[in-house]
């Protein structure tokens, strides 16, 4: 969660990361529906003060201007909440886990849905 120097954090990753060398980036990100409900009412002390996710498209920008994406998967449309949920009442366990299927399934037939996943994870090379 480094949008006020993302450009800075990932110049320093691919200067450090050896030619052919990957790297994984895996954020949250901003566009989520259950997300923003959840950044906005309920308060947690896992997240840092002024935390803000990104999005994916400034994410992309930015990695692509240093290193050659080779792929972006996307998960958690509206099962976002919950893993956070499901460890404090196991009874969700089934919702949770029909939902996350669901998620799948959406995401795949529907990859302009990703604009609304919760979470990213992007995997780059640096140019040998």
């Amino acid at each position: 969660h480094v949008p006020d120097s993302l450009d800075k954090c990932v110049s320093e990753v691919a200067r450090v990361l050896k030619p052919g060398g990957l790297f994984l980036a895996q954020e949250p990100l901003a566009n989520n529906p259950p997300a923003k409900w959840a950044r906005g009412f309920i308060s947690t002390d896992i997240h840092e003060k002024g935390e803000r996710p990104l999005s994916y498209e400034a994410m992309n920008m930015v990695i692509s201007s240093h290193m050659d994406i080779e792929r972006a998967d996307f998960y958690f449309l509206t099962s976002y909440l919950f893993p956070h949920l499901v460890s404090r009442m196991q009874s969700l366990r089934g919702l949770a886990l029909s939902l996350v299927n669901f998620d799948e399934k959406a995401l795949a037939k529907l990859p302009k849905l990703s604009k609304y996943a919760a979470y990213v994870s992007i995997i780059a090379r640096k140019p040998a």
